[in-house]
């Protein structure tokens, strides 16, 4: 698990990164678009949250929620990453479609696990 919070802090100085790079040092080159970017950056950032969070959820040796932060990561790669590689390289790996179902299944076990934490302490009796 260790592995995986040294990559979510590594695509997390990535971000940020990629972020400056669309910020200034692409002012307008022709078929760059600066919306799509923005949203590859969005979601790189929202998706890193969230697999830092499930990676809190595994800390109790839940394997899902590991697998989950994974499954959020991959699915960074596969949506951000093919946007940054059309904006800034020209080049069109049409896996953005995969990523976004990657974040729905991450975001569907995120819940699950989370349900699963809180069942198993029985803390929350308001539900």
């Amino acid at each position: 698990m260790k592995y995986t919070w040294f990559i979510t802090g590594v695509f997390g100085a990535s971000a940020i990164a990629l972020a400056a790079i669309g910020a200034h040092a692409y002012d307008s080159p022709e078929g760059f678009d600066r919306g799509a970017f923005e949203i590859a950056i969005r979601y790189h950032l929202t998706h890193l949250v969230a697999a830092a969070l499930a990676l809190m959820l595994a800390r109790g040796g839940d394997r899902i929620a590991v697998a989950t932060a994974w499954i959020f990561l991959i699915a960074i790669v596969l949506f951000s990453g093919s946007i940054y590689l059309k904006q800034l390289a020209a080049a069109h790996i049409p896996t953005a479609p995969l990523g976004g179902v990657g974040f729905m299944i991450g975001w569907l076990l995120l819940g699950f696990c989370g349900w699963r934490s809180t069942r198993s302490r029985k803390t929350d009796k308001s539900d």
